[in-house]
């Protein structure tokens, strides 16, 4: 039912994926915890659906980045193995974060999609081409995008928009095509 109240035609122009890292590539916990040694660390799990996800976006030619609030060196390794090369951490004023971002690289708002779960992501996903939440984000969140995700944050939210993403694209035949021709 909801599926046919999303904008599928906002999907068709978008080159540029953008995505919050805490609630929507994870579950939102972080994580804190003492070694022996007295120092501290912390945890975060992200989904290999996710992983792969963002892998087929940056091979089909998507431009890839993350904006974040926090610091975190698990968010600069997890972006490292994926292959991201655009992470914004410590962005505490995520809009313009992005509007840099789109400007210096010559994107349009309506060349990007945009997943943030929480107020603070609020003024992207407004501005964002295409925006999406995961169903654990606040009512004023879920209200104001363009798309909830079935699937929560941390558990393949991410690949469901991006599968969504590149079916409206025509990408994804492609894609099945190459793994099952490797039989």
């Amino acid at each position: 039912m909801r599926e046919a109240a999303v904008p599928f035609q906002k999907l068709k122009s978008i080159r540029v994926v953008l995505l919050d890292v805490d609630g929507i590539l994870t579950d939102g916990r972080i994580l804190l915890g003492n070694a022996a040694d007295g120092s501290t660390f912390e945890m975060k799990s992200f989904h290999a659906h996710d992983g792969q996800g963002l892998i087929f976006a940056g091979k089909l030619g998507y431009e890839v980045g993350l904006v974040t609030s926090r610091e975190s060196p698990l968010v600069a390794r997890r972006a490292q193995e994926l292959g991201i090369r655009h992470v914004f951490q410590n962005a505490r004023d995520k809009a313009a974060v992005v509007k840099k971002f789109l400007a210096d690289q010559r994107y349009k708002p309506e060349e990007f999609l945009f997943m943030g779960d929480d107020l603070l992501d609020l003024p992207v996903l407004l501005f964002a081409g295409f925006s999406a939440t995961v169903p654990g984000a606040p009512r004023e969140i879920r209200d104001r995008v363009d798309y909830v995700t079935d699937l929560p944050g941390g558990s393949g939210a991410v690949r469901e928009v991006l599968e969504l993403l590149f079916k409206v694209q025509g990408k994804w035949s492609g894609l099945l095509r190459e793994f099952s021709e490797k039989i």
